[in-house]
């Protein structure tokens, strides 16, 4: 994802169509596997053959049942050009105060005894990646 984030943040631009474009593609590859693994678990015998293995087969993206990294990623996908437009209003101090920041409290601050913190997950860990990333680039 890192290396997806480094390009796109190279762009002029990238709209909410790029995005969907993405995840689109990202989709098609997604459900292709799905598919292949859920029919290979079926002749196997690994999986029993029920409605919500066909829903979770078909649909692995919005269900994210066993693809939660590319729900993460569909999410950050769909996010990105807001992201994008928002770091580019951010002068350079700005923009790395806000990485630094984010990667405090999202890395280490959440990981010491005694705190709770409300907002945790890996599409919030990709955003903070993506935010450091576009920093370096």
């Amino acid at each position: 994802m890192s290396i997806a984030v480094w390009f796109i943040a190279d762009r002029a631009s990238f709209s909410i169509k790029d995005a969907v474009k993405k995840l689109i593609i990202l989709n098609n590859e997604v459900v292709f596997y799905s598919i292949t693994l859920g029919i290979i678990s079926i002749f196997t015998g690994s999986l029993p053959l029920s409605a919500s293995f066909f829903i979770n087969t078909v649909f692995p993206i919005a269900t994210g049942y066993g693809w939660w990294f590319n729900t993460s990623d569909a999410g950050l996908i769909l996010l990105l050009p807001y992201i994008l437009e928002g770091l580019r209003a951010c002068s350079r101090s700005e923009h790395k105060f806000l990485s630094l920041s984010l990667s405090f409290a999202f890395g280490l601050f959440r990981y010491l005894p005694f705190v709770s913190f409300p907002a945790e997950g890996m599409l919030i860990d990709l955003i903070v990646l993506a935010i450091g990333v576009c920093y370096l680039r």
